[in-house]
C-alpha cells in the first residue's frame, strides 16, 4: 500500500502530466496501464493476505482528479467491466457456492422466503 502512494502515485501523476492525458482524458494506453496496475496490485494484495478487491480499491484512490480524469476512466472502464468482470465474477463466486451447507429445513425456508419476497414482490408490481 505504501508503495502504491509514494512510488507509484507520483510516477502515474508524472507520466499523466507528460503525456497530457489529464487534460485531454485518458487514452487507450493510459487506460490499459491503469488496469494493468489495479490487477497487479489486486495479484499482490492478495499474496500477503489481504482480499484482492483491496488491492484495485487502492489504486481506485491513487488517481488524479483534477480535470475529473478519474471519472473519465470509470466512463471508459465500465463497458469492459460490464462485459467481462461482472460476469466473471458471478461465475467464480457461484463455483465456490456450497449448496450441501443448506442441509437443514430452517436454511431452506430462508430460501424460500427471500425467493418469495423477491418474486412476490416483483410481480406484485407488476399487476399494478
Amino acid at each position: 500500500m505504501l508503495f502504491l502512494m509514494y512510488a507509484v502515485k507520483p510516477a502515474l501523476l508524472w507520466l499523466l502530466r507528460r503525456t497530457g492525458n489529464i487534460e485531454d482524458g485518458p487514452s487507450q494506453s493510459m487506460i490499459s496501464l491503469i488496469l494493468l496496475i489495479a490487477l497487479a496490485s489486486a495479484f499482490f494484495t492478495a499474496i500477503i493476505g489481504v482480499h484482492a478487491i483491496f488491492g484495485g480499491f487502492m489504486v481506485g484512490l491513487i488517481l488524479p482528479r483534477e480535470n475529473s480524469f478519474n471519472i473519465k476512466v470509470t466512463e471508459k472502464l465500465e463497458d469492459l467491466i460490464g462485459a467481462i468482470f461482472l460476469p466473471l465474477y458471478f461465475t467464480l463466486s457461484g463455483l465456490k457456492t456450497d449448496i450441501g451447507l443448506l442441509d437443514s429445513g430452517i436454511a431452506w425456508g430462508y430460501v424460500a422466503a427471500a425467493l418469495s419476497r423477491k418474486f412476490g414482490t416483483q410481480s406484485r408490481t407488476q399487476l399494478g
